[in-house]
């Protein structure tokens, strides 16, 4: 997680499985994102654009190369399958996407999420894991 203080941090409602987006995060209805597990920090979720996934899924499927940023090298097919395996396609409807029960109980959701919008990607984080995420970073 890039923990710079440039990070938007946005308390967000969950409700049956539907993420109201923050107004200042600007998409269209219609316009597809990806969700999937984050790879640097597994117990929460990072949303992608179309834009941003492409190279990223390009990356992880990329056996020509180490991969330098993945914690544990020699591990990036296991985090590749972790990645690539827990992708999905979300559609923005009224400003909000439906996240799965699947990725929901991966990042333990319930009626709130962190929303941290760094400036490479977005995470989303059950509140009570990213606080001990930090007080572990400390």
């Amino acid at each position: 997680m890039n923990d710079e203080l440039s990070d938007e941090i946005i308390v967000l409602k969950i409700c049956k499985g539907r993420l109201c987006l923050p107004s200042s995060y600007k998409v269209s209805n219609g316009e597809i994102l990806f969700l999937t597990r984050n790879a640097l920090a597994p117990s929460s979720l990072a949303i992608y654009t179309r834009k941003q996934w492409a190279p990223i899924r390009d990356f992880l499927l990329d056996k020509s190369f180490p991969k330098p940023r993945i914690p544990k090298p020699g591990k990036w097919q296991s985090t590749a399958r972790c990645v690539l395996g827990n992708a999905e396609e979300c559609i923005v409807e009224g400003g909000e996407i439906r996240i799965s029960s699947h990725l929901v109980k991966i990042a333990d959701l319930h009626s709130e999420a962190l929303w941290i919008q760094g400036s490479d990607r977005i995470e989303i984080w059950n509140p009570r894991a990213f606080d001990e995420w930090k007080q572990n970073q400390e």
